[in-house]
C-alpha cells in the first residue's frame, strides 16, 4: 500500500491506502521507497522538541503528520496570533517543510481547519468558530471510517447540519462518541493535550579527590567543565541563556552563581570570560569537593538534524557580549531599553524591554510628544475659558506661568478594552509656551462639557526641549 506520497505523485491520481500495483500501473516511472514509521515518528518528536523550544512550551506530537501546540499566553511574544502563524509558516518553508496550520479556539477546530479549510493557513476567533467549522466534511471530526460510512448513508456531508440535527437520535445510531467529537470542536466540553515532558537541562560537574581552594585549580576544572557543557549543547542544536555555577563545599554547604547570558550562545570565548570572572566571587573556604555547571535556560540556536530545521538566524553581537559582563559584573544591574508600544495614552505608549529586545512598532510620527514624561502627571491650577480654550496661564510648584504660545487640543480617548472606567475618559492635551520660552505639555481630564468624560482638572504631562 502507499504510505504516502509526494506533491508530484499526487499530481499524477496517486493518493494514500492505493495499492502500489495500481500506482505503478498508473505511473510507470514512480520511486517507490520502503516507509518508515518509525523515523517519521522520531523526526515529528524532533519537531515537538523544537516547537517547545522557541514557540510555546506546551507541544504534543499528533501522529502521523501533526503537532499540537498550546500557544496561550504566548502569542503576543511575535506580535498576535495572526503573526505567530506567519513566523512558523516562514521558519516551516525556509527549512522545506510543508505546512497546513490553523490556530483555533479548541484542539478538534484546530485540528480540523489545519486538515481541511480551503486556505493553508487561517486564525479563527472564538466568535467565528461556528462559521468556520460548518462547511468541512465531518471526517475533519476525526471520526471512525465506519462512523463517516454511516453519517454518508444518511446523507450528512458537512459539519454544519450535522452540528443542528437532533443529538439523541445521532447518538442513538452512531453512538456517544460522535457527541463527544462535535462538543470538543464546538469547545462544549474541555479537550487538553498531553504535552511533551519538560527537557532536561544540560548539566555536568567534577568530583576533587582532595578539596580544592586555588583560583588556578578552579579555573582549570571550568575550562573543562565548560568544553563538557558545550560539547551537550551543540549536539543538541541548543545555545545557552543562562548557567548557574554551583561549588559545594567539604562542610557540607554550596554556593550558587547565577550567570546571565542576554543572547544565546554556543561561544567558548565568551563564555569563559563570563566565567572567570565570577571566580573572584567564589568563597571556596573550607575547600571544594565538587563544582557543577549547569545550563539552567537554552534555545534552539541550530537545528540538531539539518534537513528537519532550518538555522535559526540569531547571532551573537558584540554589543550582548558587553551587555553580558556589565550585568554579572554589577548584580541586579537594570539594563533595558526602552521600546514603544500600541497605546494612544502616554504613559503607556512606552515599556522598559531587554537590551536586545526587537522594535515590533513605532510611536506616531506625526504627533509631537515631549522629551520627558512626568509619571505620574502633575496636578496645577489653570486659568482657562470653557470648553477648549487653551490655558492663558498656570500654577505649578508655587510658580505661575502666563502662557504666550499655545497649540491643541489634541484629544485622547480612554482605553476602554484595558479599563471599563475609562469608557467615556477624554484628555485634551496642550503645547504651550510661557513667558520665558519654556514649552510645556498639558492635559485637561474632560472634553468641557459632557461630565462623565472627566472632572476638568488640569495635569502637567512633561516639558518640550
Amino acid at each position: 500500500m502507499v504510505y504516502a506520497a509526494n506533491p508530484a505523485a499526487r499530481a499524477q491520481g496517486l493518493h494514500q491506502g492505493m495499492a502500489v500495483s495500481t500506482a505503478q500501473a498508473r505511473s510507470p516511472g514512480i520511486s517507490l521507497h520502503p516507509a518508515t514509521p518509525d523515523d517519521d515518528r522520531a523526526a515529528l518528536h524532533r519537531l515537538a522538541q523544537w516547537c517547545a523550544r522557541t514557540l510555546c512550551p506546551l507541544v504534543a506530537p499528533a501522529p502521523p503528520d501533526g503537532l499540537l501546540l498550546d500557544i496561550t499566553g504566548t502569542d503576543h511574544l511575535f506580535g498576535g496570533e495572526p503573526a505567530m502563524l506567519a513566523h512558523i509558516a516562514s521558519r516551516f518553508a525556509s527549512a522545506g517543510i510543508h505546512l497546513r496550520a490553523a490556530i483555533a479556539p479548541t484542539v478538534g477546530a484546530a485540528h480540523a481547519l489545519a486538515r481541511f479549510a480551503a486556505l493553508n493557513f487561517i486564525c479563527v476567533s472564538p466568535a467565528g468558530l461556528a462559521d468556520a467549522l460548518a462547511p468541512l466534511p465531518v471526517a475533519a471530526l476525526r471520526l471512525p471510517a465506519a462512523s463517516l460510512d454511516i453519517l454518508a448513508q444518511l446523507g450528512f456531508a458537512h459539519i454544519g447540519p450535522l452540528g443542528q440535527t437532533a443529538r439523541a437520535p445521532l447518538a442513538r445510531r452512531l453512538g456517544a462518541a460522535l457527541l463527544t467529537r462535535l462538543d470538543q470542536a464546538y469547545g462544549r466540553i474541555a479537550e487538553p493535550i498531553n504535552p511533551l515532558p519538560d527537557i532536561a537541562a544540560p548539566l555536568v560537574h567534577k568530583n576533587f579527590a582532595d578539596p580544592v581552594l586555588a583560583p588556578a585549580a578552579i579555573a582549570h576544572a571550568l575550562h573543562a567543565l565548560l568544553a563538557q557543557l558545550l560539547a551537550l549543547l551543540t549536539a543538541q542544536g541548543l545555545g545557552a541563556t543562562a548557567l548557574t555555577l554551583t561549588c559545594t563545599r567539604s562542610d557540607a554547604t554550596s554556593q550558587i552563581l547565577p550567570i546571565g547570558i542576554s543572547s544565546a550562545t554556543t561561544s567558548t570565548t565568551h563564555l569563559s570570560r563570563l566565567l572567570r570572572a565570577c571566580i573572584t566571587n567564589i568563597a571556596p573556604e573550607p575547600g571544594i569537593d565538587r563544582i557543577t555547571l549547569h545550563a539552567a535556560t537554552q534555545v534552539l540556536v541550530r537545528p540538531a538534524s539539518p534537513s528537519l530545521l532550518a538555522p535559526d538566524t540569531h547571532t551573537h553581537t558584540d554589543l550582548a557580549d558587553l551587555i553580558d559582563i556589565v550585568a554579572n559584573r554589577v548584580k541586579n544591574a537594570k539594563i533595558f531599553r526602552t521600546l514603544p508600544t500600541a497605546s494612544d495614552i502616554p504613559e503607556r505608549a512606552a515599556r522598559n524591554a531587554s537590551p536586545l529586545a526587537r522594535i515590533t512598532t513605532t510611536w506616531p510620527p506625526n504627533l509631537p510628544r515631549p522629551t520627558r514624561l512626568l509619571s505620574p502627571p502633575h496636578p496645577i491650577d489653570v486659568l482657562a475659558a470653557l470648553p477648549d480654550q487653551p490655558p492663558a496661564q498656570f500654577i505649578w510648584c508655587r510658580q505661575r506661568h502666563r502662557i504666550i504660545r499655545a497649540d491643541g487640543p489634541e484629544r485622547i480617548f480612554g482605553e476602554w478594552w484595558i479599563n471599563a472606567c475609562e469608557t467615556h475618559a477624554v484628555r485634551d492635551y496642550f503645547q504651550v509656551e510661557d513667558q520665558t520660552g519654556q514649552r510645556f505639555w498639558l492635559f485637561r481630564r474632560g472634553d468641557g462639557t459632557n461630565h462623565q468624560t472627566g472632572d476638568l482638572s488640569w495635569y502637567l504631562h512633561g516639558f518640550f526641549a
